[in-house]
């Protein structure tokens, strides 16, 4: 079990006065999306909705502005730690990137309610309430495939390190691991018992991770779709990250759990007082950071146990984090 320690802040006003590019404002967090880097020191991507700060979690202190996309987002997602391209999804089947390139996505398909980058940065994906996904060119702003269908709206996406495959998680309880060339439906991967949270891909694009409502995270054979490995807990899964060797699970009772992919045991615990609801860890394992429904963001070193810093907000929950190292 981890210890918590370290500074903790609270900031009645996260950013500054309002929520403008210029000074950025706690009140009305709705959304994070967090990059940590290391060497140089570790350097977090804070968005809400609206807004945009970068923050130095070992130096403590207020963000740095940044430009955001337009309010009223229901999901934000972060290219990576040393860029400012952000992609947020709002009703009406729209979504928006904001940064290096500006671009509205328009799909006419309801809510878009998860979003995410590739690890290249060209293309992205997002999940829609009428139970699609689609990919899509972040240079041109167009649809490049569209993944038909869950019977659920579609709460979790993901894309392949070389663009070649996607995983979607909807409120049918299943997940689906797609062509994206073809939009063929490769795989169903189905088990769990509960809506579907979050989804990674893992072990060099071998593997899919899905975390559920029930309470159980699954991991599953790319090639075959057999399902190799289930990590059961008592409580529902929130979030889900995944490193080189460990996949971490952000529970809804307040836990951060991680568990061995080599294995299949539970290596540590990290104890919390609220729901997790982002959870991001290094590729080496070394590092962790969590955000919560009380407005809590942690930055952990996982070797020595310790909480190095804690960041609070007014309350509002931290909704996604996302972790990069160099």
């Amino acid at each position: 079990m981890l210890r918590s320690g370290g500074a903790a802040e609270r900031h009645p006003a996260v950013w500054g006065q309002s929520l403008c590019p210029e000074r950025l404002d706690a009140e009305g967090l709705e959304q994070a999306a967090v990059s940590l880097v290391r060497r140089p020191p570790p350097s977090a991507l804070l968005c809400a909705d609206g807004a945009c700060g970068r923050w130095a979690p070992e130096a403590g202190g207020a963000p740095a502005a940044l430009p955001a996309p337009p309010q009223g987002a229901l999901c934000l997602a972060a290219e990576r730690a040393d860029s400012s391209q952000l992609l947020a999804g709002y009703p009406q089947g729209l979504a928006r990137l904001c940064g290096d390139s500006s671009q509205t996505l328009r799909a006419r398909c309801g809510s878009v309610l998860a979003a995410a980058f590739s690890a290249c940065g060209a293309y992205c994906i997002t999940g829609s309430e009428n139970c699609t996904g689609r990919v899509w060119s972040v240079a041109t702003g167009s649809c490049v495939k569209t993944l038909c269908r869950h019977s659920g709206a579609v709460l979790a996406v993901g894309l392949s390190s070389n663009v070649d495959y996607a995983v979607t998680g909807g409120s049918d309880e299943l997940a689906k691991l797609w062509d994206v060339k073809t939009g063929k439906c490769l795989h169903v991967l189905g088990g769990h018992t509960g809506v579907l949270t979050s989804v990674a891909f893992a072990a060099e694009d071998q593997r899919v991770i899905t975390g559920s409502f029930d309470g159980s995270v699954k991991v599953w054979r790319c090639i075959s779709g057999d399902c190799e490995m289930t990590f059961s807990g008592s409580s529902p899964v929130l979030a889900l990250a995944v490193s080189a060797n460990l996949a971490v699970a952000g529970c809804f009772d307040g836990r951060c759990v991680l568990w061995a992919l080599d294995t299949g045991s539970c290596s540590q615990t990290i104890e919390g007082s609220d729901a997790v609801r982002s959870v991001a860890i290094s590729r080496d394992g070394d590092q962790l950071l969590s955000g919560d429904a009380a407005g809590s963001c942690r930055f952990w070193n996982l070797k020595t146990g310790l909480c190095k810093q804690t960041y609070l907000t007014r309350g509002e929950p931290i909704l996604h984090v996302m972790l990069q190292c160099d």
